[in-house]
């Protein structure tokens, strides 16, 4: 056992002759009646210790629970069966082996880290005093550091998976025990599972080992095996493609939900970026894909090529669709109301928009369904976004333009898109003509002049001005208005539909109305409905903030920092401002570096209260937050690269 864990630490984390990560994690409890100090720890709260040694994929091989929050890290490992162990030297631990590529024998040592003492079975890094300008102490310390970062990745997963360690825990401290003891075993439990990604090995079948597994992926694998990853992603969730729609909730492909309107769209933009990027992407389009639900009227789902999903989910729309979804009602979601279990997606014929939703479903990331009866809030959406959301507006033109050039190459089969009238008559638009409709219509019904003009739609509506609508044609015509984040997104997705003058100016309102130190706000601080500080256990009566109400009313979102970063490089040539905007960009960046450095995750939230405070209910480390940083900070080096000797220096 203990050569296998290290022949993994040294493929998987380049780090030899280790046999595990040790760290101690303190879980937050009620102090128990006449305890005393106990439990009371450094971070002045209550808590029971767990004290694990972690493998190179996040298992857990050895654990001691129990220990008071009082003691230290290195006292628990000293008194506990582990520590005692190692010590007396009956773990059968083998002596040792030659390093890699030396002839120098090391013995196999856990990695930890100052709490700990220096033994020869348990390595810690210098002190920082001794390290200090020896660039050879330093890159060990590094490099430990990776190592040993693992037991703290795997709390992580362990605190995320099981939410009752979300909260401080009102129990019996013995109880609490056995509720770590059992999360540690089921953790492992869920790590070993070859089949628990389920949909992705559905459409992956020669998917790489790594797939199966993706707890094991070790960070810095090579491009390719991302490109294979992206791959296997993007066919899994075309298999699940119903209603011309990408499910909102999977639930294991048993009881799919299909209620959100912006999956699909974002689905085919990752398949353009697929294509464009991967070596030899454009193959992905002919991938055979299993498909888990049989159309309506069908017996059985079929296999058929990528290409054919992908215009069944934009024919569908074309044509219009109205359902219910299936077992609607309590039984799969316990506050929505009844008409919003009735979904509708289509095209307007006039711009060549994408429409749907309605008042009381949510179908965009903006998803925040009420749910206070004190507030009155349930089943009242904050933010329906019904009607055309303008990034939905920017996905389609920036697919159809593309599977235009893909159908002029070759690469696309399908030259287009149709709809069947009642009558039997039928309109057809190439992708050429879709892309060109929304094209012409978008500025029109999207752009809010900076002054008062015979171009303003609702002028009665207008609160902000050199901005873009947040949508078209909402049920709630005033919501059309509201400044929020989602057109830089757009912007990043489609600069083509943007004039550029109007695009620097809104950008430049952005910049000054919604940019806060690691996101952006999701709502003008202006509007009645702002409200910036998220508390999802809020249980008083103020409709605006009960139960979390105001999740996207305010509160600082992080993901749609990069898309502001990459928007503000789209129109920097034209007016311009190149140079001083890429140096602009990095320095917007710089807060997400000292975050990241910070973070014991190791990550940037997905959101932070009014002017970047800590959010207690926010995710600590969140994919999309950091994956647009990255795209934001890859078009950057570009950028710079671009530039040449002329070029900002990129902040450290």
């Amino acid at each position: 056992m203990w050569r296998k864990i290290a022949e993994d630490f040294e493929k998987l984390r380049g780090f030899p002759n280790c046999i595990g990560a040790l760290d101690g994690k303190h879980f937050v409890i009620k102090a128990p009646a006449n305890s005393g100090s106990i439990y009371f720890n450094y971070k002045h709260t209550f808590s029971i210790v767990l004290l694990a040694l972690v493998d190179a994929c996040y298992k857990f091989i050895a654990v001691d629970f129990g220990a008071y929050g009082r003691n230290s890290d290195g006292g628990i490992f000293a008194q506990c069966n582990l520590g005692k162990r190692l010590e007396n030297g009956t773990l059968h631990v083998p002596i040792g082996k030659n390093l890699p590529g030396s002839s120098t024998f090391a013995p196999y040592v856990i990695v930890g880290d100052e709490a700990f003492p220096l033994k020869t079975y348990l390595m810690r890094p210098y002190p920082g005093h001794q390290a200090t300008g020896d660039a050879n102490k330093t890159n060990f310390n590094h490099r430990l550091s990776l190592a040993r970062r693992l037991v703290e990745n795997a709390f992580g997963i362990l605190t995320q998976r099981f939410r009752i360690f979300q909260r401080r825990m009102k129990l019996a401290p013995e109880n609490v025990d056995y509720i770590i003891l059992s999360t540690c075993v089921l953790h492992n439990f869920l790590c070993e599972q070859k089949d628990y990604t389920g949909l992705i090995n559905h459409s992956a079948q020669n998917a790489q080992p790594h797939l199966l597994n993706p707890l094991s992926v070790q960070p810095g694998r090579p491009a390719n095996d991302a490109f294979a990853d992206a791959r296997a992603h993007i066919l899994a969730y075309a298999a699940c493609l119903r209603h011309g729609l990408i499910p909102n909730l999977l639930d294991g492909g048993h009881n799919a939900r299909f209620n959100c309107r912006d999956a699909v769209w974002w689905w085919l933009q990752s398949i353009k970026q697929y294509c464009s990027e991967a070596p030899q992407g454009y193959a992905l389009l002919g991938e055979p894909v299993a498909r888990l639900f049989a159309r309506d009227g069908e017996p059985a789902p079929r296999t058929q090529p990528l290409y054919d999903v992908m215009q069944e989910a934009l024919d569908t729309h074309f044509q219009g669709l109205v359902f219910r979804e299936r077992n609607a009602g309590r039984a799969i979601d316990a506050h929505m109301t009844d008409k919003g279990f009735n979904v509708q997606i289509g095209i307007d014929p006039e711009t060549g928009f994408p429409f749907g939703g309605n008042d009381y479903n949510c179908g965009t990331w903006m998803d925040k369904m009420g749910s206070s009866e004190a507030a009155g809030t349930r089943g009242r959406p904050a933010t329906p976004r019904d009607g055309s959301a303008v990034e939905l507006v920017a996905l389609a033109y920036s697919v159809a333009a593309w599977l235009a050039a893909q159908h002029r190459a070759a690469r696309f089969p399908h030259a287009g898109v149709a709809r069947r009238h009642r009558g039997g008559a039928l309109t057809a638009w190439t992708y050429a003509q879709w892309a060109e409709r929304i094209r012409r219509n978008f500025e029109r019904f999207f752009w809010v002049p900076a002054a008062p003009s015979a171009a303003d739609l609702r002028p009665d509506l207008v609160h902000r001005r050199a901005i873009y609508k947040d949508t078209h044609g909402a049920t709630r015509p005033w919501a059309d208005y509201q400044l929020r984040c989602n057109f830089p997104v757009a912007m990043a997705v489609a600069p083509e539909l943007f004039d550029p003058k109007h695009a620097w100016l809104a950008l430049d309102n952005v910049e000054r109305l919604l940019l806060g130190p690691l996101g952006l706000k999701t709502l003008d601080p202006a509007d009645w409905a702002y409200r910036g500080d998220y508390d999802n256990s809020n249980n008083s009566d103020d409709p605006n903030v009960a139960h979390g109400y105001n999740y996207h009313q305010g509160p600082e979102w992080v993901w749609p920092l990069g898309f502001y970063l990459r928007a503000r490089l789209a129109f920097a040539q034209e007016n311009g401002v190149y140079a001083k905007t890429v140096a602009a960009s990095y320095a917007a960046l710089a807060p997400l570096v000292s975050e990241l450095r910070a973070s014991p995750w190791r990550g940037v939230p997905e959101l932070c209260n009014a002017g970047g405070a800590y959010c207690a209910d926010s995710c600590r480390s969140q994919a999309w937050s950091s994956g647009t940083a990255l795209e934001a900070l890859h078009e950057l080096e570009l950028a710079r690269r671009a530039l040449g000797p002329a070029a900002p220096a990129p902040a450290d």
